[in-house]
């Protein structure tokens, strides 16, 4: 059997070098035939022994470890016309200010990507958390602190951010209903108890 295909654009996009960059930053994979996102379990801080077998017993148990869940939700086109007139270090002391961050220890957090363009109002974020409501959430969260920090009252502007976030509630709603059927073990979607 053979496929044909024309008309094709094969190039390196923007979602796939974040999804390079949340493997890296994470340290983890992703399994294909699951579906699931896996970071190796946090390294464990080394005693001093005294004996070499004792270390090397416990090097070997934590290498067999299993690994560890993760979800992760990016974006590459994050628009805010306000961006362009904050400087990048203020942008920074805003992350750290509301504790905006990636914890390499956890392998969890957020990171962005600052766009080098002629207008500097676009801006990319990859957040991981625990569970799929935790990474959003999160991100969620990152959006509105941005926004609220770089916006003034009354101010006409061009931005994404308040349309990402709608969207991620309405996201968040239909996890919550997922995971509340499948606790009760019933046989229909979130999205047909919806509609």
């Amino acid at each position: 059997m053979n496929v044909w295909a024309t008309d094709l654009d094969l190039a390196y996009s923007d979602q796939l070098a974040m999804t390079q960059l949340m493997l890296f930053i994470s340290n983890g994979k992703l399994i294909c035939k699951t579906s699931t996102f896996e970071v190796s379990p946090k390294p464990r801080e080394k005693k001093q022994t005294s004996h070499r077998k004792e270390s090397v017993m416990k090097e070997r148990a934590q290498i067999q470890l299993p690994f560890m869940k993760r979800y992760g939700v990016l974006s590459t086109q994050l628009k805010h016309t306000n961006l362009s007139i904050v400087h990048y270090s203020v942008l920074f002391k805003i992350f750290k200010v509301h504790g905006i961050g990636f914890d390499i220890k956890e392998r969890q957090g957020t990171v962005f990507i600052l766009h080098e363009d002629n207008k500097k109002d676009r801006l990319g974020m990859v957040t991981i958390g625990e569970d799929l409501q935790g990474a959003l959430l999160t991100f969620a969260h990152n959006l509105s602190v941005i926004h609220q920090e770089i916006t003034a009252p009354n101010m006409q502007l061009e931005n994404n951010f308040q349309a990402a976030i709608k969207d991620i509630e309405l996201i968040l709603g239909v996890t919550i209903v997922n995971k509340s059927y499948i606790k009760e073990d019933h046989p229909t979607t979130a999205l047909e108890a919806l509609t």
